[in-house]
């Protein structure tokens, strides 16, 4: 009776054993179900938010495009407003904004210039050029995305050829940063292709060409 007793609390032990095993592989299965699901909403919900963005940007750049309509393109002088330009910078009277004529702004050599670089690298060489008083000033800033489109003539379908044709250098068929980041994500910011007219945003640790400005006294 003895051993037929522990045979029988054994197999029961043994059986709660196995059900133990199975209820837990069951829960484990269910917390990564919910897991996956939780991961795959994010997922939707960040593919939603980036296509909602791009629809407001197109919007946005559709309306600058119509604003445009009828108003004379940016022009660009001296800075004492004469023309032919020439010298190192440009000025536009109708934003009061200095740019370096150079599209591929060289700078001094330690500031690591000509080069496409990250968002957060686009702010530091822009310190740099402060610090060594690039052409003569001391208050060069990343733009913002409306400064950088400043430099858009909506009428003309090549931006940068007609950029050239005002005077401007070595203007890049990449992208430009602006200091301008996106309005729900920090991580991302905006960024203008000055050859094609064209606006889109990135992640900031993509790469860019900068093309620093300043207000003119």
């Amino acid at each position: 009776m003895k051993k037929e007793g522990r045979k029988m609390y054994s197999g029961v032990i043994v059986g709660l054993s196995i059900v133990g095993v199975v209820v837990g592989f069951i829960w484990k299965m269910e917390v990564h179900q919910a897991k996956l699901e939780k991961n795959q909403h994010k997922i939707i919900s960040k593919v939603a938010l980036e296509q909602k963005q791009i629809q407001e940007m197109s919007k946005e750049f559709e309306g600058a495009k119509k604003t445009t309509e009828g108003k004379k393109p940016p022009h660009f002088t001296n800075l004492d407003g004469t023309i032919p330009v020439g010298g190192d910078v440009l000025y536009d009277p109708n934003t009061n904004l200095v740019w370096p004529r150079d599209g591929k702004d060289p700078g001094p050599t330690v500031c690591s210039p000509g080069k496409r670089k990250t968002w957060r690298n686009s702010i530091e060489y822009v310190y740099c050029l402060n610090r060594n008083k690039h052409l003569g000033y001391t208050d060069w800033r990343l733009p913002s995305l409306g400064e950088l489109e400043s430099l858009i003539n909506y009428r003309d379908d090549r931006n940068g050829p007609w950029l050239k044709g005002q005077g401007f250098t070595n203007v890049q068929r990449d992208f430009y940063w602006s200091s301008t980041t996106g309005d729900e994500r920090d991580s991302y910011a905006f960024y203008v292709s000055l050859w094609r007219g064209a606006r889109s945003y990135y992640l900031k640790t993509d790469l860019a060409y900068v093309w620093p400005v300043r207000n003119a006294k």
